[in-house]
């Protein structure tokens, strides 16, 4: 009876010794499967983080060719307020000059016709 008992045991032993493989071989897929899913996860972490870099590089190259036209044309309105203040400036002299005439020529004619109404 021991020995059939022994042959009993060791005849389920090979069973046991694929049950034991399969578990060990589920554990081992399971885990390659997670540090995969990991991997797959940095991919796509890297992936979105290195968009939303391209993304926000885009928006602040956009803003600063917005920035920059916006400054241009500023440069463009003072320059034009700077030569119509140019050019007032300009009026104003040749005013004073006029004015300056027309008082000589008023002065010559009041000494020169005395009787006439100006």
């Amino acid at each position: 009876k021991n020995i059939r008992g022994i042959i009993t045991s060791c005849s389920s032993l090979p069973t046991l010794t694929m049950e034991f493989r399969y578990v060990v071989h589920a554990v081992a897929r399971l885990s390659y499967m997670s540090v995969r899913q990991e991997q797959t996860l940095e991919r796509s972490t890297s992936f979105a983080n290195t968009l939303r870099k391209k993304e926000w590089d885009e928006a602040i190259e956009e803003e600063t060719k917005k920035l920059t036209r916006k400054v241009d044309h500023h440069e463009l309105k003072i320059r034009s307020l700077y030569s119509i203040e140019d050019s007032l400036s300009r009026l104003e002299e040749d005013e004073k000059k006029n004015a300056e005439e027309i008082e000589d020529l008023k002065y010559f004619l009041k000494n020169r016709y005395p009787n006439e109404f100006y």
